[in-house]
This record gives C-alpha cells, structure tokens and sequence, in this order.
C-alpha cells in the first residue's frame, strides 16, 4: 500500500456581483470591477434627498450583498406657519430648494426676511418671519394732559411730541 497523500486545494475567493444602485443616489465604488467578502460600500444621496436606512453594505462569504439596501427619500420641509399673516403660492408640501414669499394681514408688519428657502435638513433659511402688531392709532389721551410739540425748523420732517398725564 502506498503511503497517504495529502493534497491542497486553494478555496476559491467569492465575489459579490457589482453593488445595486439606488434612485436618486450612488455608491463611493463606482471604479471598481471586483468585489470580494469583506468588502464594504457606502451610498450617499443626490441634492435633494435624504438617506434612508444604513449607508453601507457588505460583500458577504456567501458572494451576496447584505441587506436591506438604503433608500433615497425627498427632501420634504414642514409648511411654514406664521400667524398673523400668511405664505404665497401655499402648497400641500415643499421639497429641496423650494422658495416662499412670507406677508402680515392688515393692521401687522413683518419682521424678518420676506423669503425663506427649503434646506437639505428640512429647515426653513432664513427663519421664518413673524408678524408684529401696527399700532396706527395713536393712544387714548388723558383728561387734563398736557402736550408739547416742538418742530425742528432745519429739518421740517422731525419732532418731538411729549404728553404728560
């Protein structure tokens, strides 16, 4: 009898086929043509859109990606508010570099910046504004009150007026 031979046999190295893409997103290996266990890719979003679920997967020792793939969800800010006043163009939602022109009713001014812009992290820039009262009528006046009122002759558009109770 013959002694026993041992032989080796180098275990084949699996490869994962090449990474799913995404709507509205990619992934950081977009130059590579072989993927084998271990190896990790990572998504990013478009402008726009948010990530949903984990950013990265991995070529698994079964030759598969992990699960599940993340998503690519629109940038979606809440409908701004601002009391006393109202947005133009008002709309059921607002996405990713939308603009709105903000405006007080009657009787308000507004303080701040008149338009706002949807951000990437679903906030409103610059803040939205808010609508102060005008006061257009001047206040009751006292009984017996006395009042001042003195004109500036070099400058015609100033003065002063003092009430005393």
């Amino acid at each position: 009898p013959s002694p026993a031979q041992l032989s080796i046999y180098p275990m084949p190295v699996l490869q994962c086929p090449s990474p799913p893409n995404i709507d509205n997103g990619n992934h950081n290996s977009q130059d590579l043509e072989v993927f084998t266990a271990g190896m990790v890719v990572n998504y990013s979003c478009d402008p726009g859109y948010s990530l949903l679920g984990e950013a990265s997967i991995h070529c698994t020792d079964s030759g598969n990606w992990s699960l599940p793939l993340p998503q690519c969800a629109e940038v979606v800010c809440p409908a701004p508010k601002i009391q006393n006043g109202g947005v133009s163009a008002l709309k059921y939602h607002y996405t990713y570099k939308d603009t709105v022109s903000f405006y007080c009713h009657k009787g308000f001014t507004l303080r701040g910046n008149h338009t706002a812009q949807c951000q990437a992290d679903k906030t409103w820039d610059p803040p939205v504004p808010v609508c102060e009262q005008v006061w257009s009528h001047p206040p009751p006046w006292c009984k017996g009150v006395f009042v001042l009122f003195s004109l500036d002759l070099l400058n015609a558009c100033g003065g002063v007026c003092l009430r005393t109770c």
